[in-house]
């Protein structure tokens, strides 16, 4: 007699197999001359459906740090000292695109700032730590792929020493998106 187990063990593996391969495509896109991304920036006990759509993000948000337009976004905030974020990139020796691949993202979930499902993600400033929200993940996913994307950079420049209010999150937002998916954006009005 079929259980139906075997179907769905097949599927997981395929699943965390499919994972694995996107994650180590997202790597090896950021990898290159001395500033190389770990294998794997997702540590810890992040779901499957989760780690499958921060790989896909992560990709994307690599991509998008290729674009002059949304590497500007380092300029237009600080650290905490007053320094400009891309001065502390350039310091730092590393491009806003290897430094996002020095980043280690881990379940949130529990955590008091995921309840609700509106927080996407939080880091301490200058932490290379950023926690996940997986309900909010899954949302902004399901929403719109790029917000997912948006939301690693944000994080990214909280790692590099960006505070809060000010500006305030959505201002932090608003700039990332007007920077990094503005393309995107007058790509898909054109249609």
């Amino acid at each position: 007699m079929a259980s139906g187990r075997g179907g769905g063990w097949w599927f997981s593996g395929t699943l965390v197999l499919l994972v694995a391969m996107l994650v180590g495509a997202a790597a090896a896109a950021s990898s290159g001359n001395g500033n190389q991304a770990p294998k794997s920036p997702l540590r810890g006990a992040v779901d499957p459906a989760t780690r499958f759509l921060l790989g896909q993000a992560l990709s994307g948000a690599l991509a998008r740090l290729e674009e002059p337009a949304c590497r500007a976004v380092f300029a237009d905030f600080s650290d905490g000292t007053g320094r400009a974020l891309d001065r502390v990139l350039e310091e730092s020796g590393h491009t806003g695109r290897a430094y996002l691949g020095l980043l280690f993202f881990t379940d949130g979930a529990g955590h008091p700032h995921c309840e609700g499902g509106v927080v996407g993600a939080f880091t301490v400033p200058g932490s290379r730590v950023v926690r996940v929200c997986p309900v909010a993940v899954r949302r902004l996913s399901r929403q719109d792929p790029a917000l997912v994307e948006a939301l690693l950079i944000h994080e990214l420049l909280h790692a590099l020493g960006l505070h809060e209010n000010p500006p305030t999150p959505d201002e932090i937002d608003a700039r990332v998106e007007s920077r990094c998916l503005a393309r995107r954006h007058a790509d898909q009005s054109a249609r």
